[in-house]
């Protein structure tokens, strides 16, 4: 009772007040994890441990110098050109810099990410509450995907940048079939895994976006025809290609192929991976 008047208990002020406190811890876990696995990165470089960066700075470097890009470093670029493409004003810098701006971009992307695919599972399932459900999700995704995401960002993997544009095609889909399709596409150029979408496209008969990932495939693999010209960007390709045929083993390796690790490599937990495993 305040100056003689009863206060109402409002159920509908506490809620929000709750809502609003389950916003903010889910920014401030976010937030906190990015920050963190970031400035952990930020120590390794200093200690000279770069991981599967190493491979990606001196893929760029190779384009920018006009070298063999399968050749570079310890020959442990095994993707087509397009992303050592994407590093190239990356190139130019030191191998500690260009890392920790690369570390900050992936610890970008994965929140950019998260946030698209929880925007679209808010509208999917007609969920209400906003942004507090939206950060909600991204909080509970990255909570679930914890490891995953945090060792993607240590080793400068290119995961997250994947991960956004599965994510971006993930909302373009009902919107905008045709980009959706293409930005699988170009996603497949940087983890070959996006390819998985071409069957499952063409079997449910979703033609838009099936051309679209064509278009974005062919897009990517050509984006290195102005830089190389037609015949080293061919051969390029084709190397990037024959690494991912010969990891399975079907086929001889060849010393000019992408030296892509094999189906049977331990560390893969993939799986194709363990099946193959297994059957050795």
């Amino acid at each position: 009772m305040e100056g003689g008047k009863v206060r109402r208990f409002n159920i509908g002020d506490l809620a929000d007040r709750r809502l609003l406190r389950l916003q903010r811890l889910s920014v401030v876990f976010v937030v906190c994890f990015t920050v963190g696995v970031v400035a952990l990165s930020f120590a390794c470089f200093a200690q000279g441990t770069f991981r599967d960066f190493y491979h990606f700075y001196h893929g760029a470097r190779a384009v920018a110098q006009g070298s063999d890009l399968y050749s570079s470093g310890m020959r442990g670029y095994i993707y087509p050109p397009l992303f050592a493409m994407l590093l190239g004003p990356l190139s130019g810098m030191g191998i500690e810099v260009a890392a920790q701006i690369w570390t900050v971009l992936s610890g970008t992307l994965m929140v950019g990410a998260l946030l698209l695919i929880a925007c679209e599972l808010r509208e999917r399932f007609g969920l209400h509450r906003g942004w507090t459900c939206v950060w909600a999700i991204a909080a509970f995704g990255l909570l679930f995907n914890f490891e995953k995401c945090r060792l993607v960002i240590l080793a400068g993997q290119s995961d997250h940048l994947t991960l956004f544009l599965l994510a971006f095609a993930f909302r373009a889909e009902r919107r905008w079939p045709a980009l959706c399709g293409v930005t699988l596409g170009l996603a497949a150029n940087i983890k070959y895994q996006s390819l998985i979408f071409l069957p499952y496209l063409i079997i449910r008969g979703r033609l838009r976006e099936t051309a679209g990932l064509l278009l974005g495939l062919a897009a990517g693999l050509l984006a290195g025809v102005p830089v190389f010209g037609w015949e080293i960007n061919g051969a390029y390709v084709i190397r990037a290609l024959s690494g991912l045929f010969e990891m399975t083993g079907a086929v001889a390796h060849k010393v000019t192929s992408a030296q892509v690790s094999g189906l049977t490599w331990l560390p893969s937990t993939a799986i194709p991976s363990s099946l193959a495993a297994c059957r050795t």
